[in-house]
């Protein structure tokens, strides 16, 4: 089961993204600040804070929303995903020495939007990263079919999540 946890989002708009996008790779529950769906089998357990916290674990997948308060603490083994003009996100990251994974339309940026449109987008991982498992992820395109105009960090920060799961994607393309 892969754990990803999502901080600082106002609405539950990118929370439903990302479980539509993860939904198409296995079962996903959700435990969020006001819903909880579980699943019997899970290969996704997405959990939503929107509080201060203190988080603690290992192979966590972390995604930051621009709410996210400056008073999170984060100590184990999280490989956090974040918009990189976050900046209450990145200060923590630095602080708590995480792995980052920058996502925006910057191709400075680890994962980036190299064009998009209302029905697709092409998603370029810039460099290499690694995966939860240790696997080693190299840069590539990866074009995704969309259901309906959408911010580009999202579409970011689920492709991030399946990467660094370490879903090996051999389609042409994804749909979310």
């Amino acid at each position: 089961m892969i754990t990803v946890l999502i901080f600082g989002e106002k609405d539950s708009s990118f929370t439903g993204f990302i479980q539509k996008a993860l939904r198409n790779f296995g079962n996903v529950s959700l435990a969020g600040e006001s819903k909880i769906d579980m699943s019997e089998r899970c290969d996704f357990l997405l959990l939503e804070k929107s509080c201060d916290t203190s988080v603690a674990g290992n192979n966590i997948i972390a995604l930051f929303g621009q709410a996210v308060k400056k008073t999170l603490k984060i100590s184990g083994q999280i490989i956090a995903v974040v918009e990189s003009d976050n900046k209450n996100a990145l200060d923590i990251l630095s602080k708590n020495a995480q792995k980052t994974v920058c996502c925006s339309m910057s191709s400075k940026d680890t994962i980036s939007i190299a064009s998009i449109t209302d029905e697709n987008a092409v998603v370029s991982l810039q460099r290499e990263i690694t995966d939860l498992s240790g696997k080693t992820v190299e840069p590539h395109d990866m074009k995704i079919l969309l259901s309906k105009k959408t911010d580009p960090y999202y579409i970011c920060a689920a492709y991030a999540v399946l990467l660094l799961s370490g879903l090996a994607i051999d389609a042409p393309s994804l749909s979310f």
